[in-house]
């Protein structure tokens, strides 16, 4: 198992916070050391909003991090908000690493942008299933 570490320059917890953050809860879901791999973020802007947000273009440390997810490796963040400041846009980050195999944790999981993004995937997650029996539905017609 490795543990993919991710942070984002340019909030109010410093890169040298957020990888100590970040670690300390790998380490707690036993990925050692030297099985964490760290991928820095740019910080945001206000253009980046919407589906810019989640283009490779505008996001490639972030795309990278994801890509680099494998079958029972953990994906770690400060908080859902160090990943997107939209809880559809991080959303798509757990769905993403979820698909893989993989689990995204929280360094900080009092930081209310986790309870918001359970909220966000708990819904996202209701509609997915939704639509799984509609398709497997259609099949059998």
């Amino acid at each position: 198992m490795k543990g993919i570490l991710f942070l984002r320059e340019g909030t109010d917890t410093s890169l040298e916070v957020q990888e100590a953050l970040c670690g300390q809860q790998a380490a707690l879901l036993g990925v050692v050391q030297g099985e964490r791999h760290v991928h820095t973020g740019k910080a945001l802007s206000g253009r980046h909003s919407g589906s810019w947000t989640m283009s490779q273009r505008a996001e490639p440390e972030l795309f990278a991090a994801v890509r680099s997810v494998g079958p029972g490796d953990v994906f770690v963040a400060v908080a859902p908000r160090f990943v997107s400041p939209e809880p559809v846009a991080a959303s798509v980050v757990h769905f993403a690493v979820d698909d893989v195999g993989g689990s995204v944790h929280w360094a900080q999981p009092g930081d209310p942008s986790v309870l918001t993004l359970s909220g966000v995937v708990m819904q996202l997650s209701h509609f997915r299933r939704s639509l799984d029996v509609l398709s497997k539905g259609r099949a059998r017609a």
